[in-house]
């Protein structure tokens, strides 16, 4: 058996037409109960912008009208946002931390994570600081004394991270350099 047969193959399976099937379904009903916000390039790849509000702010990045390439949940706050939600589609590689800083950093002044993150979560976070620490200003922010600790390292982040509840006190922010 060759690559290229094993290649044809998988791409004639059922599966991969149903997931197909399914993703334009989502991007229909995203069309449906949502609304166009702009056409923005990231990455050097074009979206659609969509917007669909059930209690926090749900932007859909939509690529070639069909595939919803991240979806990123907030809830806006005076000035900045609070994540609820980033969910990024494997074949768009780096595409949540351009919205990050080149979308949503450009319409407020910050990002403040949200309390109960996973190890992806965390994940996520060093990546942005150590791509992004000389750009923007990076902090823990202590929700019960409501003190901003400027990260100098990553492994600052590990340290406040886990599944222990006193973990739930300890969110990251980015911001703008003043």
């Amino acid at each position: 058996m060759t690559f290229n047969f094993l290649y044809k193959l998988l791409l004639e399976m059922p599966q991969r037409i149903d997931i197909d099937l399914k993703m334009e379904e989502t991007v229909a009903h995203i069309k449906k109960v949502g609304r166009f916000v702009e056409k923005v390039k990231l990455n050097n790849i074009d979206y659609d912008v969509w917007e669909v509000n059930n209690g926090d702010t749900d932007l859909y990045f939509i690529h070639n009208d069909k595939v919803v390439a991240a979806e990123v949940g907030f809830y806006p706050k005076k000035y900045g946002i609070e994540e609820n939600l980033i969910q990024q589609n494997p074949k768009y590689k780096g595409l949540a931390r351009a919205i990050y800083i080149e979308y949503l950093l450009k319409k407020y002044s910050y990002i403040l994570s949200d309390t109960t993150m996973t190890p992806a979560g965390l994940g996520f976070w060093i990546k942005l600081y150590e791509q992004y620490k000389d750009t923007f200003v990076f902090s823990i922010y202590e929700i019960s004394t409501k003190v901003n600790r400027r990260i100098h390292s990553a492994n600052e982040m590990r340290r406040v991270h886990g599944k222990n509840k006193k973990f739930h006190n300890y969110r990251y922010m980015v911001q703008h350099k003043q």
